[in-house]
């Protein structure tokens, strides 16, 4: 079981690839702070954050971003800054395998939650950090998303025209990169704490992360050579303007045509393959998202559920895991430390 402490993109994707895999996670949000990725974007800068109909009664429900990272899960709220809520997230992690956490390095310790407290309370749990730049350094108290690692990476730099401006992909790629590396550091966790009965305590840098996917960069010329829409290798890896107008892209002597999102979406390769899967969100209805990756043919992974409401699975946790009476859950959730959605007046912005 994964107690999921992770917010945003990097920390909640890799959760969610062990969700995909057939994890247990319980996902621990705040009813007054709840996953940012659930509010907070409405529409600015292009942004199309909620369907087609808008923002709804819930939009901390139906939010795009959040919904894109989180389905497998269960979601509880437990306010941590509360020491009776600190208890029941201590006895949460009695019964957990993996604790997993994308704060700056100063949170855990801020709440008493840091590795050694967690080990007085399960000596072999596995503790996943991911701080944007390291647990410790100058650097390490500075927050970070993928918008800010990928210039801090060199990767800007590259993608920048020759004598032109830096750029950046857009895509805030960095927080997918980081969170492949999260979850692949939990399952070889896993694997030596079944050989050796130990946890550990594993730290995911995402600023790091990131520059080992840039690495050739650090070790040639080529690291202050910015080729815009060529490789920056060299080579003839490159994109352009075909004679019909459509763009195209070769590389290695293979050619294929650029296409947009919704031409891969109705891609005939990948629905042969059944990649894409139609998933029931909450406030939202069925959802077309991407399958599961990767593929394991003997034990594949699979979509179960979309992604809970905030909170949702409050009552069932604190009631089938931690033995709670119902009148104590009726007494923090009118106290604001529990429950399901924020608490009233809560404006997400």
């Amino acid at each position: 079981m994964v107690a999921d402490l992770t917010q945003a993109w990097a920390g909640s994707y890799a959760t969610q690839l062990l969700a995909d895999l057939g994890a247990k996670v319980i996902k621990i949000e705040s009813r007054t702070r709840p996953d940012p990725w659930r509010g907070g974007f409405r529409g600015e800068r292009g942004i199309q954050a909620y369907p087609s109909d808008g923002p709804g009664e819930r939009p901390y429900n139906r939010m795009w971003l959040a919904n894109s990272v989180n389905r497998n899960k269960m979601d509880i709220t437990l306010d941590l800054s509360n020491p009776e809520c600190r208890e029941l997230f201590l006895a949460l992690v009695r019964q957990s395998d993996v604790v997993a956490e994308n704060f700056t390095p100063r949170v855990l310790p801020n709440f008493g939650l840091e590795y050694e407290r967690l080990r007085q309370e399960k000596e072999d749990i596995i503790l996943l950090s991911m701080p944007g730049y390291g647990l410790d350094g100058p650097y390490s108290d500075y927050p970070a998303i993928g918008g800010t690692i990928e210039p801090m990476s060199g990767n800007s730099a590259l993608l920048g025209e020759p004598g032109g401006l830096p750029q950046t992909s857009g895509l805030m790629y960095p927080d997918a990169v980081a969170g492949l590396h999260g979850a692949a550091a939990v399952l070889a966790a896993l694997r030596r704490k079944a050989a050796t009965g130990a946890g550990s305590h594993m730290e995911i840098s995402q600023h790091e992360s990131m520059l080992s996917m840039t690495a050739p960069f650090y070790a040639h010329e080529w690291w202050e050579t910015p080729a815009g829409n060529r490789a920056p290798a060299g080579g003839d890896a490159r994109v352009e303007q075909g004679a019909s107008g459509q763009w195209v892209a070769s590389a290695g002597g293979l050619t294929e045509a650029v296409r947009s999102i919704a031409e891969v979406a109705g891609c005939e390769h990948l629905a042969a393959r059944g990649f894409f899967v139609d998933v029931e969100q909450v406030d939202i209805g069925r959802q077309t998202m991407a399958g599961v990756s990767p593929l394991l043919h003997r034990t594949p992974g699979s979509v179960r559920w979309g992604t809970p409401g905030h909170g949702q699975d409050s009552r069932r946790v604190l009631r089938e895991l931690l033995g709670l009476d119902e009148r104590t859950i009726d007494r923090l959730e009118a106290e604001g430390l529990t429950g399901e959605g924020p608490p009233s007046g809560w404006q997400g912005d």
